[in-house]
């Protein structure tokens, strides 16, 4: 038994109807295999659209020509079916390769990705990136290849777990650079653990609160994979919080201890 089969800790991948591509979930399932832990795959049906779909006037607009036919209640709802199975399929064929543990759940979600996925306690939530980024190259998800990662520090059990889910990613020795951002004094065993594989370090102290800070950083992560504790977010808001990690151009692991 694996140590991921013996804590019941997940490696969790929230997908909407959107879908994501399959070399995202090769550096998905990478990651699991560094981290010995098992993947879950949450395929997020969307309540609400569904409902709108089935709406009388929805269907009067349809029949009148206007152009509006993929939100067709049936036709939404088979689009919404493939893309489950294309997920389904890639994650369970990447898993076997790598001999990962995999399981796949369709379930109804009326909010977003982020917070659907935030409602399932202790496990580590993998966000594939929503929005291209400039200059993005496919390659770099196939080859799992994060040369530069970027750490959002905080004092706490789960931002010394990140420290050490970084460690394994790096172990590998593509990372090179790792950017820590940090409100307090970043411990000296931290740096010099993280120094002694090789990597350069840059710290970056701030004077206002981290979470605040989230916002921007997120927008613009000039890293290939950002790293934030879960307990950053504390009290903030729903909202605050999926419209920050909605905005994200490079994928995120929300860590938990």
């Amino acid at each position: 038994m694996t140590t991921a089969e013996s804590t019941g800790r997940y490696l969790l991948v929230p997908v909407d109807a959107l879908g994501v591509d399959r070399s995202t979930l090769a550096a998905l399932v990478a990651i699991a295999e560094r981290l010995d832990q098992q993947l879950l795959g949450l395929f997020l049906e969307d309540d609400s659209l569904q409902q709108a779909a089935e709406l009388p006037f929805i269907r009067e607009v349809l029949a009148s020509g206007a152009g509006e036919r993929d939100i067709a209640p049936d036709a939404l709802r088979r689009q919404t079916r493939r893309v489950a199975h294309r997920v389904r399929t890639a994650l369970a064929e990447l898993a076997a390769d790598r001999r990962i543990t995999f399981r796949f759940e369709v379930v109804a979600a009326g909010g977003s990705r982020t917070m659907s996925a935030m409602t399932r306690a202790g496990h580590d939530i993998y966000l594939p990136p929503r929005l291209p980024a400039a200059g993005r190259a496919g390659h770099l998800a196939e080859e799992t290849c994060y040369r530069r990662v970027r750490l959002l520090y905080q004092s706490g059990p789960d931002s010394a777990r990140a420290v050490e889910i970084l460690h394994r990613i790096a172990r590998n020795g593509q990372t090179r650079e790792v950017f820590v951002v940090t409100e307090t004094e970043l411990p000296l065993a931290v740096v010099s653990s993280l120094r002694a594989m090789g990597l350069r370090v840059h710290i970056e102290m701030l004077r206002d609160n981290l979470a605040q800070y989230l916002h921007g950083v997120l927008a613009r992560p000039a890293c290939d994979l950002l790293l934030i504790p879960r307990s950053l977010f504390g009290a903030a808001p729903e909202s605050a919080i999926d419209a920050a990690l909605n905005r994200v151009t490079r994928p995120v692991l929300l860590v938990t201890a």
